[in-house]
């Protein structure tokens, strides 16, 4: 049918930083993550959305695990602990 996906590239694949910053929290939870009360467990991560071809922007968003209920994110246009 002729069609081509224009948004994305082979040059558009994210490479995160591979080092250390700051400090690791001890593991308490061992990929246990069954919470029965709310903010008991806690998920953060960071995606990232391509706003246009030049500009990439990230979203980390936390995540109570009882409920499922996003209850703070950020937002900025790179991806840093800022």
């Amino acid at each position: 049918m002729g069609l081509k996906v224009t948004v994305y590239s082979a040059k558009s694949h994210y490479h995160s930083y591979r080092g250390r910053i700051g400090r690791t929290a001890p593991n308490h939870l061992y990929q246990h993550f069954n919470a029965k009360q709310a903010y008991q467990v806690l998920h953060t991560d960071i995606t990232q959305i391509s706003i246009n071809e030049q500009i990439k922007g990230y979203l980390s968003p936390v995540i109570n695990e009882e409920s499922g209920a996003v209850v703070a994110y950020a937002t900025s246009i790179h991806p840093n602990m800022n």
